[in-house]
């Protein structure tokens, strides 16, 4: 077990600096991407099999990648460097946007390599199959590429597939790039659009003493509506196999969006209330496309004790289905837990917008993916320069969703509540459905109509409208790892 004396450092009250001896060496262990986004540009996930009889050479091999593993420490100096960088007007160079790696085991990975231990099966069996519509056959780790220069990726990705090839198989390949809000040849690392054309990655568990230092806030001296501080137990654990060194529990799920099925839904919704299409997104998502909550200016300093009965944000926009930061209009009938237990239930999302439906990408080819890459983003480069956002918002098919945390039970009661219809009220209530998770397999078609709140100038019966909003994502597959500490690694081979 980890001696941590009388100071736990996971479970911190206070945000980290990285500085501190304790945490400095927690970071140098730990991978990055893990409490903080990497903020590349392009995601390359590389899903793998080992071969049969080959458990020593899989050793050696992961072995010899350990030592191109992104350390958390290594991701926050290249952090530090780029911000130093862009105080001096650019001047200097900056690692900012260099080549970063991850390497996670799965289940089956860790059983295959030798390794048995209880307590890692038992988290790593709570994530379940039953929504997916695909099922990838055995996959035994992912590795997870992120750059800012795809040629540079592509090279980087080559070299690991070349040097793996004897020992393992290809089970899928995925992409991903970052889109981000503006017009024009060269966009700044700004805002990132998400699916639907919607601003994404706002509301984070922060951890740091530098994050909070950038946002402006003091949790120390300001009173805050929703406080983003959370300790690192939040996300990290003790390592089941490595006791005394911390990794997290990683979900990569694959989700589809419909992009016209979303605009179709938009504009029902928009003539049965009677109000703008904008408006009738935002009531769907719980924010305007540029990230405005409907209940606040502030984009993520609020609650929703001034809107308890779901007359602004309906109870069903997904943001306030997945983090309804309270209690609802009936204490008695609340279908959730307290506010604490929620904040516990959060998880760091580090997921990236992926380009081409399955029908439309069937090749397993690495060359194929990146060549369907770049010719969409030519597209999009195309698009900027008229200004054509929602030509670019269409391109959009999907969400590789990734997420750590330090119980997969935080995933699990967060797509719960978007998919229980009954949350937050309770069997009394009417029927709250998120528009974006409430997968349609799950109740049957008269069950999916939720409650809309009317204009405010139309007071007829009880101000709600209903309409059934149907789902337009298509959660495809998923998978459940671990992410080990690069000790870890670094010494499997004598393991």
């Amino acid at each position: 077990m980890v001696d941590r004396g009388t100071v736990d450092p996971i479970n911190n009250k206070t945000p980290v600096d990285p500085d501190a001896p304790i945490y400095k060496a927690i970071f140098d262990d730990l991978q990055g991407g893990t409490i903080k986004s990497y903020g590349r540009d392009f995601f390359l996930y590389l899903l793998i099999k080992f071969e049969e009889g080959k458990e020593a050479a899989a050793k050696q091999w992961i072995q010899s990648l350990s030592g191109q593993i992104t350390s958390t420490s290594k991701q926050l100096e290249d952090t530090r460097k780029y911000t130093e960088a862009k105080k001096n007007n650019g001047q200097g160079s900056s690692p900012a946007g260099e080549l970063c790696i991850n390497f996670f085991l799965s289940l089956k990975g860790y059983k295959y390599l030798g390794f048995q231990n209880q307590l890692l099966s038992n988290q790593l069996l709570k994530y379940s199959h039953e929504n997916d519509t695909e099922r990838l056959e055995m996959v035994h780790a992912a590795i997870l590429l992120a750059h800012d220069d795809l040629d540079e990726l592509e090279t980087t990705a080559n070299r690991i597939i070349k040097e793996g090839s004897p020992i393992w198989e290809i089970v899928t390949v995925e992409t991903g790039a970052v889109v981000r809000k503006g017009t024009g040849d060269k966009i700044d690392k700004g805002p990132v659009v998400g699916a639907f054309g919607f601003r994404d990655g706002i509301s984070q568990p922060l951890f740091l003493q530098t994050e909070l230092e950038k946002l402006g806030i003091q949790t120390d001296t300001q009173e805050l509506a929703w406080n983003s501080l959370a300790p690192l137990s939040l996300v990290l654990v003790e390592d089941p196999v490595q006791p005394g060194k911390y990794g997290s529990y990683c979900v990569l799920k694959k989700l589809e969006t419909d992009y016209t099925c979303f605009q179709k839904q938009v504009k029902g919704l928009a003539s049965a209330l009677g109000e703008e299409e904008e408006k009738a997104a935002a009531l769907a998502i719980g924010r305007y496309k540029d990230g405005t909550p409907l209940v606040s200016d502030k984009l993520n300093n609020f609650n929703y004790d001034s809107d308890r009965e779901g007359r602004v944000c309906p109870f069903q926009s997904h943001i306030r289905k997945v983090n309804p930061r309270g209690l609802a209009k009936n204490a008695s009938l609340n279908a959730l837990p307290p506010l604490e237990t929620q904040k516990k239930s959060r998880m760091f999302r580090a997921g990236v917008t992926y380009f081409g439906h399955k029908d439309e990408v069937t090749s397993q080819s690495l060359s194929h993916r990146l060549t369907y890459l770049r010719t969409v983003l030519e597209k999009i480069a195309a698009f900027r320069k008229t200004g054509e956002q929602k030509e670019i918002e269409a391109l959009i098919s999907g969400l590789m969703f990734v997420c750590f945390q330090s119980n997969i039970s935080h995933f699990n009661a967060l797509l719960g509540w978007g998919q229980n219809p009954t949350v937050p009220n309770g069997m009394d209530g009417p029927i709250y459905m998120d528009p974006i998770t409430g997968y349609s397999e799950i109740l049957s078609k008269d069950a999916l109509a939720q409650q809309w709140p009317r204009k405010e100038d139309e007071p007829q019966q009880n101000g709600f409208i209903e309409y059934d909003f149907r789902v337009c994502v298509q959660p495809l597959w998923g998978e459940s790892f671990f992410v080990p500490g690069i000790s870890f690694l670094k010494a499997i081979a004598s393991t």
